[in-house]
């Protein structure tokens, strides 16, 4: 296997983020992309393009030089150990770990970044409701913090301005489906509190 890590990294750069990135331990071929995103304030229109630009050409990285995995960490998520290993064991199509919506997620805050469609609204999964520790479960809304998409999913799904929401809803109408680890629990750092 060979993986390409992209980290998208905004304005700050947490040492310890990317130290658990580097310490993952993988013995194959892991090529790590860190990638500024974020010159501009998240108020601005803009913002999301900056991200998709860097998504897209980390994409395009993938599929010229024969990787068979993009892995997506966010700089503010801190990955636990053995982390990229756990997700290639778990072989889907994209499956993320899962950590906490922080301060800059507003009414959301405290809740699971990966969701399920209930009726015609996403929802915050739940332990205890929606899995039991260590399962990995069906998701409909996955994020982008800790993350790894195969090749396959990336030879039919670019990304787009919707970010997340629009990669979740398209990998779904292709036919790949979404996974959430919930034996892989990560750090979410707030770096937006006030």
């Amino acid at each position: 296997m060979k993986i390409l890590t992209l980290v998208t990294i905004g304005s700050y750069l947490d040492i310890e983020v990317i130290q658990s990135v580097i310490k993952q331990g993988f013995e194959g071929e892991n090529d790590i992309l860190l990638c500024p995103y974020n010159p501009f304030s998240t108020v601005r229109p803009d913002w999301g393009q900056n991200i998709v630009l860097k998504q897209n050409k980390a994409k395009e990285i993938v599929l010229r030089h024969n990787y068979t995995h993009l892995f997506s960490v966010e700089a503010d998520v801190l990955i636990p150990a053995n982390t990229l290993t756990r997700l290639l064991f778990d072989n889907k199509d994209v499956v993320c770990g899962i950590y906490k919506l922080h301060s800059h997620s507003d009414s959301l805050k405290g809740t699971i970044a990966a969701f399920r469609k209930e009726d015609k609204i996403y929802v915050s999964i739940e332990a205890g409701k929606d899995f039991n520790w260590g399962e990995v479960i069906e998701v409909d809304f996955l994020p982008f913090g800790c993350t790894l998409i195969k090749r396959e999913v990336l030879e039919n799904i670019d990304f787009g301005i919707g970010l997340d929401a629009e990669f979740s809803m398209n990998c779904k109408n292709k036919g790949f489906k979404l996974w959430a680890d919930t034996g892989i629990v990560c750090e979410h750092r707030d770096y937006y509190k006030k």
